[in-house]
This record gives C-alpha cells, structure tokens and sequence, in this order.
C-alpha cells in the first residue's frame, strides 16, 4: 500500500523492531534476556494504544457517516460503514489469533507472580519445536503452528489489499498485497524460511515478535483506513469572521484510575497575539508556540453510576485571547468525556464466594492501569490485610454473610474508586466426625468387646484443606462417655478435656475403665461438645451446624 509520511511515534515503533531484530542476533545472555522482556513490554503496549486508536478512528468515521445522512441526506457513504465492520472484525480474529500463540508461550516461560517475571524465559527448544515440528518439513517451512499463522497474516493483508484497490480508479494506483517474506542476506543458511528465521531464539524473544506482528499488522490496517477516510474530504473556501475555543480529546472514553488529556487552541492564531489558557478540573501544560495546550484531567471512577460501567465526567477551561482594542476575550469551552469502569481482575480458590471467617487469599488486579496501579482495597464486614510480598495481593476475612469488596488506586495523590465487588460469604464445609475401634471404622451397628481400644477424630473436607489447609483445622472441647444399663437413664461416668488437641489426629477415649463396668448389652455413648474450627490465625470458630445425632455413637458391650 501507499507509504505516506511517518509520524515520530511511528518511527519510534519501526526502530523498536529493528532493535528486536539484532537482539535475536545476539547470544542469549541474561542482559539479552531482561532486554527482550522490555523490548516486549513497549512493543505491548504500542499495540495496545494503536489497535485503541483504530477502534475510535472507526467510530468517529461512522459517526461522519450518519452526520452526513441526518444533515445533508447524502448516502454516499452509508456503504462504507459495513466496510469498516468487516476490517475490524478481520482485524479481531487476526489478533486474537495471534493472542492465542502468546498464551502458549506464557505457558512455556511460566510467569511467576511472586518474582515478578518469568521463570523459562530463555527456553528455547520446546519453543522452537512448537514453531516448527519437523523443520524440514513443507520447503523448510516445518509442520509446527509457524507456517499456519504466516498464511493467516498473509491472507490478512491480501485482504486489506482487496479494499484498498477497489477504491482506485486509476489502475496505475493500484498496488500489490504485502506478504511476509523470507530474509534475504541475513544468515549463512540462504535456504532459511520466514518461519524458521524468524522464531529462532528464546521464547521470551518469540513473544515480543508477536507483538512486532501485531504491530505490523495494525499499522496496515490504518493504511486502509486513512485512505477510506479520505473520501470524507472536502475542500471548502471559508473566510474567517471570529475565533472559536477548541478541544480535541486524545481520547473520550478513559479507563477510570487514569488520564483524561486534550489539546485546547483557539480557531485563529497568531505569532503576535497569545492566549491564556486556564482551567480548575485539571493542570494545563502550554505547547511550545504558546498558543495551544493540554488539559490533563483524572478520571474520576466515582462518575460511573451505580450498577454502570460508564458514566460522564464534565470539565470546562477558559482561554483568554487579546483583542485589538487590547482587552480580552474570554472563551469557555465545557465538555464532557466518558469516564469506563476498568476491569478489575480477581483470581483465587474460589473467585464466587469467600469463606466465613477464613483467610481468603485473592489477587486483584486492573491491567488496563499498568504500572499505576497502586491498589487500595477495603471490603465491608471483613477484615482486609495487603501481602507484604505483593501489592496486588490481600488477604479477606469475612465476618457476615456478604461482602462488598471496594478496588481503588491511588492516582497522582488521588484515591480513584475502580469498582464494587459483592461476594456472597459461606461457611466451610463441614468436618466428618469418624469414629475407630482397634484402629478399625466404627459406625455404631456392631458390638465391641470390652477391652476395644476407641478413638475419634475431626477429618476436614478434601477440597477445602487443599485449597485453604491453614483454615482447615479443629478442635473439640469436650467428650462425655455415658454408660447405659438395662432399662436404666443413661449416666455420665467420665469427662474428657481435649482443647489443646488436634482434632484433625486420633484422639484417644482411653475408655478401659468405663467398658469394664458394662455388661454384656449396655451401651456406652460417646457424645462430642464444643467442635470449633481453627482458622489461620488460631483463632476458634465454633461449629454449631452437628445435630446431637451427628455428634454421639453409640457402642454395645459384647463381653
């Protein structure tokens, strides 16, 4: 396609690739290795702001389009805006794609949320074989996922290719589709192929080649748009009778947590004549001719209504402009933006409900504020306590039936309210009382002779120890043993202590006594008081759910 003049982000992003490019030459040391992970991580997030800005590109293209039709009745354009939906979606499946591969190499580097990086990111033949299987395979190009996803960006750009050339009518405009072609005088090996040239190396450094493709393939996508956007241009003969405050908004939906910004300026300008801008929502930044600036404005997450994920933030600015008579003139200008409710990102054991009165670890985090992330996490009815190891992990102890969970981050010495979580609050499961009789189960339907050795003990529910052990503990306060003979009442012959006990090992009734006393036929009944749980702070949470059934057995004297 067309290559028009670049911007100086543009190059700044070609130059990052080629910096990508001469480290895979390098050999793979540590230094290398951290400098792929940043290379990355800038490559990341060039993509992220670019695939951004084609999406609000696309809806201020739509939103001409349906000007153009309610203003002026022209319907020349009413075709275009299926065009544009087909480009994103194209665009989308591409990316996620490519998104999907990514994945596979975080499983490779395994990323370690303790450490802060990856652990394998200089593995490379796992990696390699995941490109490329058989590498002799297809010319050289392998059976691995590395040809596929070359065809899919190549058909990605032949498509774009097909749009690009219906809108030239002059035949000689028309140009060829760009592929991904394989190196030419860029290793000794002259048979390589683009697959196996390109994801030679560490996995860390196959994951920033991603995101140069992404890149790659975004940057041909706004290609195809400035040019479909250019059928909106008009030339227009106009002269000037009055001077207008602007403000042009970087972007008019903000993650809240982050930065509103947008350029003001006057309609007219002049070398001579300066104006001044001021403004109480926000700090103004003069551009270096003075006669523009910016407005940077924190979005407020607290505009976002109630059960919302978007809500309206207004600002207003004033420029001051001198006139010939050597007044001012002041210009107001009072617009709003819209403030979007990040997503905030929970994981733990169990992310629908927490535990009552447990140490319920949950890492919470919100991508979309990157490195300003500086969280603040309150919960109500629960105690909330942040790792010292890491900030986006905390530690909730719920102490009523539901939570509300509130994610914050501080923000340029602001506290930025993110979102509400409500958890429902259950109790864990409950612990199986088990009975033993000479190191045997016991469930109370057979006889037991009299010098039986009887234990009992609290066994936690499976699931629950593995996914929170120090919560799954517990403790029984009291064991009474009581004898009944014949027709008799039952009574009370023995008392057993055993608090300072862990209910989770047998625990010994030492019931010699009591079943010399029984006759063949008496039953001896052991009854289990005050079962508590022992949470991770050692703290006793009794366990009134055990009916008087559940928590007696009763033994049969044989002999």
């Amino acid at each position: 396609m067309a290559q028009g003049k670049l911007s100086n982000r543009q190059r700044m992003i070609n130059m990052m690739y080629l910096v990508l490019l001469a480290i895979l030459a390098l050999n793979v040391s540590p230094e290398v290795l951290d400098a792929f992970t940043r290379v990355r991580q800038q490559l990341k997030l060039s993509a992220e702001d670019v695939n951004q800005g084609s999406m609000d590109f696309i809806s201020s293209m739509k939103a001409e389009i349906d000007r153009e039709i309610k203003n002026e009745g022209k319907r020349d354009n009413e075709g275009l805006k299926d065009t544009l939906d087909q480009i994103r979606a194209r665009t989308m499946s591409i990316l996620s794609l490519i998104a999907e591969h990514n994945q596979e190499m975080e499983k490779l580097a395994k990323y370690d949320e303790e450490e802060g990086d990856y652990t394998f990111k200089d593995e490379a033949e796992k990696n390699y074989r995941y490109w490329m299987g058989n590498e002799e395979a297809n010319d050289r190009r392998g059976n691995g996922a590395a040809m596929p996803l070359r065809d899919s960006i190549d058909g990605y750009f032949a498509f774009l290719n097909r749009i690009y050339n219906s809108q030239m009518m002059n035949d000689s405009l028309k140009v060829i589709p760009k592929t991904l072609s394989d190196p030419e005088n860029k290793s000794d090996d002259k048979t390589k192929k683009w697959e196996q040239y390109t994801f030679e190396g560490p996995v860390i450094g196959n994951m920033a080649t991603l995101e140069a493709l992404k890149l790659e393939m975004l940057k041909e996508e706004k290609k195809l748009l400035d040019l479909l956007n250019s059928r909106f241009s008009t030339n227009h003969t106009y002269i000037p009778d009055t001077i207008k405050a602007i403000s042009a908004p970087v972007s008019q939906i903000v993650p809240a947590g982050l930065q509103f910004q947008t350029r003001l300026f006057v309609g007219m300008v002049s070398s001579q004549v300066k104006p001044e801008f001021m403004s109480s929502s926000g700090n103004i930044a003069l551009d270096e001719d003075g006669n523009s600036a910016v407005l940077t404005i924190p979005a407020n997450g607290r505009s976002i209504p109630n059960g919302q994920k978007e809500g309206r933030q207004s600002y207003q600015a004033t420029i001051k402009v001198p006139t010939a008579t050597g007044k001012f003139e002041e210009l107001t200008i009072k617009q709003e933006f819209i403030v979007r409710k990040p997503e905030v990102q929970i994981t733990s054991a169990a992310v629908q409900n927490l535990y009552y009165k447990c140490g319920n670890t949950v890492n919470i985090d919100v991508p979309a504020l990157g490195n300003l992330y500086d969280p603040v996490v309150e919960a109500s009815r629960a105690v909330v306590k942040q790792s010292s190891q890491s900030r986006k992990r905390f530690i909730i102890i719920p102490e009523g039936r539901e939570s509300v969970v509130n994610v914050s981050s501080r923000v340029n010495g602001q506290l930025m309210n993110i979102d509400n979580i409500k958890y429902n609050v259950i109790a864990p499961p409950k612990p199986l009382i088990e009975f033993f009789v000479n190191n045997r189960p016991y469930m109370g339907t057979t006889t037991v002779r009299a010098g039986s050795r009887v234990e009992v003990r609290l066994k936690a529910d499976p699931e629950f120890a593995r996914l929170m052990p120090d919560d799954a503990k517990y403790r029984i306060g009291q064991i009474d043993i009581l004898l009944k003979t014949g027709l008799t009442p039952a009574s009370l012959e023995k008392t057993i202590s055993t608090r300072g006990q862990n209910a989770l090992n047998k625990i010994d009734l030492a019931l010699g006594t009591v079943m010399r006393q029984a006759k063949p036929g008496d039953k001896i009944y052991v009854q289990l008081k005050d079962i508590s749980r022992v949470n991770f702070r050692d703290e006793l949470v009794p366990d009134n759910r055990f009916t008087e059934l559940e928590r007696t057995i009763p033994i049969v004297i044989s002999h």
